[in-house]
């Protein structure tokens, strides 16, 4: 009898093409023919096999000499679609910048059912893809969006949904000064952090063989005179890169500058003395502060000067502060002439009208140096002389000076006396009685002039 035989060489592949039907018939009456229905068609010939075929249902039909005919049915499958497992070592690497994740895939089935190759593709941050590989592992990837695609030998193909691997974002670390140091405080500095993972940590060299603190944030710390920079790690290990540096320079010492150390006043008992006094370094915003010898408050502190007027001659002290740095200065004295310019005038009037013999005697005592002396009408020229003769009669002033420009002023008055008016008192003058009795007489009025008054009698021929 007539029998068929088929044998399924192959599936059809992912593409919906490839599939082979091989066909061989045994007994009935030889030269055997072939033809393929169904699906597709291929009419009688000696040809037994049927290659390119898609997935479908066949015919296969034999037909010996005698025209004797045997069938059979067949189905071609597309094969199942791959199927796998895609695992990240990580979703989140540990560190910023780190390049040690990994993707595995497994329970591969599908397809063929064996030979596959491995592709990993590079969504984010650069679209790329690596060559076929058969390791089902992929190593040392950075953060970035992945997908690997599956393919054999079949042609089927598949790519997985992307895989997101992340990262912590960067540390990044700032240092800034929070507060300058004054005299008795140090310095302050603040940093801070932000990025990375969790609580950190701070140290001043990078390999962290010691550990300064922790925080959260940001910490503030004191520091003294010095250049300063720091490394900070968070709780995953991952180490910033160093801070900015910030140098805290030693606070200048607050210095007093005095315009002079022994200024002086002219005339005693002037109130014309001053003292400068400059400061630098310290804080700024200095405030200077009077003080005589015993500590006493002499004039009202001044927030931008230190300059005091319309002092008297003493000893006195400059405070000045700056923040809560204080300096005081050295002594300054301020010095006068050991006696004030003292003087007396004795004024002479005229002892006779129309003699002009006035005269102005000054006795000086104190100032500095020679003393001079100027009179009116000419006060802008003296004179060594403490003598003014034969003044006319008037007002006059005298200017007295020493060499330091200290002065007193005279006015004083020059009288023409009165003149001597004499008269004969009425009813006084007697006449001898006899001759040579010389017993006549007569008196006389007298006037004007000054006192004492002095009488001679003349002969009268």
């Amino acid at each position: 009898a007539l029998t068929l035989v088929l044998f399924e060489t192959s599936d059809v592949t992912c593409t919906d093409s490839q599939g082979t039907i091989t066909a061989i018939a045994n007994g009935g009456w030889g030269d055997y023919e072939y033809e393929l229905t169904g699906d597709a068609t291929v009419t009688y010939a000696t040809n037994n096999t049927f290659a390119g075929l898609s997935a479908g249902t066949y015919i296969v039909n034999a037909r010996d000499a005698q025209g004797c005919i045997t069938s059979e049915t067949i189905t071609l499958d597309v094969p199942d679609p791959i199927t796998a497992t895609f695992t990240p070592n990580t979703n989140t690497l540990t560190c910023f910048g780190d390049q040690d994740a990994s993707i595995t895939v497994t329970t591969v089935n599908g397809g063929q059912g064996s030979n596959y190759t491995y592709i990993l593709n590079t969504i984010l941050p650069t679209p790329s893809s690596s060559g076929p590989q058969t390791s089902n592992t992929f190593t040392d990837l950075a953060a970035g969006t992945y997908s690997v695609t599956i393919t054999d030998g079949f042609e089927c193909e598949m790519t997985s949904l992307n895989i997101l691997i992340g990262e912590p974002s960067p540390i990044e670390v700032n240092l800034v000064r929070a507060t300058t140091q004054t005299c008795f405080t140090e310095s302050t500095l603040t940093l801070s952090a932000t990025g990375g993972t969790g609580t950190y940590t701070y140290s001043d060299d990078s390999t962290f063989l010691t550990t300064l603190g922790a925080f959260n944030a940001s910490t503030t710390f004191t520091v003294a005179e010095g250049t300063y920079v720091y490394y900070v790690r968070d709780a995953n290990g991952c180490i910033a890169n160093v801070s900015n540096n910030i140098t805290v320079d030693p606070l200048p010492e607050l210095v007093i500058n005095l315009e002079s150390s022994n200024p002086s006043i002219n005339c005693n008992g002037d109130n014309n003395g001053s003292i400068l006094a400059t400061a630098q370094g310290g804080l700024g915003d200095y405030i200077y502060t009077l003080q005589d010898g015993l500590g006493n408050t002499i004039a009202a502190t001044q927030n931008s000067s230190g300059y005091f007027t319309e002092l008297i001659a003493g000893d006195y002290l400059v405070i000045v502060e700056s923040g809560d740095c204080s300096e005081t200065s050295a002594p300054i004295s301020i010095t006068q002439p050991l006696a004030p310019i003292d003087a007396t005038i004795i004024v002479n009037n005229i002892s006779c009208p129309g003699t002009d013999n006035g005269s102005a005697v000054i006795t000086a005592t104190g100032g500095t140096g020679v003393i001079k002396y100027a009179i009116s009408p000419q006060l802008n020229q003296f004179f060594e002389t403490n003598t003014f003769e034969n003044l006319a009669p008037g007002d006059y002033d005298i200017i007295v000076q020493d060499t330091l420009g200290c002065y007193l002023t005279f006015n004083f008055t020059i009288s023409n006396p009165e003149p001597v008016i004499l008269s004969i008192v009425a009813n006084s003058l007697f006449p001898e009685v006899c001759d040579g009795d010389a017993n006549g007489e007569f008196s006389i009025d007298i006037s004007g002039g000054s006192l004492p008054y002095s009488v001679s009698l003349g002969n009268y021929d």
